[in-house]
């Protein structure tokens, strides 16, 4: 079915428009966690510092009490793993690229956001290394993309981010400055969304100057 220019400039912006939504609402979340953090389960509230996210999922908050933020924090996680699952399949559409850069694009990138929901069950650590090891393939070929297009300046941004997610698993398996990670953890996220972002605004620009 061929859709409008104004419809598919929805649909393809629908990953910016998502992110966007789960960054607004994310704060908001935090404010039904009742408390206790990876330092001190009698704290109150989430602290960004010292809490992770994933802390919103747990039907019990870390200070032993009902977690209200639980059903907010899975549905907007959930909505944002879409929104992504959309970045990868809309990626293939644009720069002309080879057949198997394509494949490798899409359904790699698709198949880590059908497993990254599992992340908030008991199989977190699975998921995040089968998800992220999925995705990771895919972002290899994104950035060289951007590197066979010139698009220097996403393809050093994306290496950052990048850089910061090695971290991230580098501290969560071996345990070694783990008091830092809910920080590098909100900047790794951080500085992917805005990434993503990035990337998703070339491809609507791209678009319209191809109508």
């Amino acid at each position: 079915m061929k859709l409008n220019h104004k419809t598919n400039y929805y649909i393809i912006n629908t990953p910016m428009f998502g992110i966007i939504i789960f960054l607004i609402s994310a704060p908001l979340i935090t404010q039904f966690y009742p408390g206790g953090s990876i330092n001190n389960a009698n704290s109150i509230g989430f602290d960004w510092s010292q809490n992770y996210w994933c802390n919103l999922f747990n039907s019990k908050a870390l200070n032993d009490v009902d977690n209200s933020a639980r059903p907010f924090a899975i549905s907007s996680t959930i909505f944002m793993f879409f929104s992504l699952l959309l970045f990868f399949y809309f990626f293939d559409d644009e720069f002309g690229l080879p057949k198997l850069k394509k494949i490798i694009i899409k359904y790699f990138g698709i198949a880590s956001m059908l497993i990254a929901p599992f992340v908030m069950t008991q199989y977190h650590d699975i998921a995040v290394v089968v998800s992220g090891s999925l995705s990771s393939i895919a972002f290899l070929a994104i950035f060289h993309t951007h590197y066979k297009n010139k698009h220097y300046f996403l393809l050093c941004f994306g290496i950052c981010w990048a850089v910061f997610f090695t971290i991230n698993y580098l501290i969560y398996f071996s345990n070694i400055w783990i008091e830092k990670l809910p920080v590098i953890q909100k900047i790794s996220f951080l500085t992917f969304y805005f990434w993503i972002i990035l990337t998703n605004s070339l491809y609507n620009k791209r678009k319209s100057t191809t109508k």
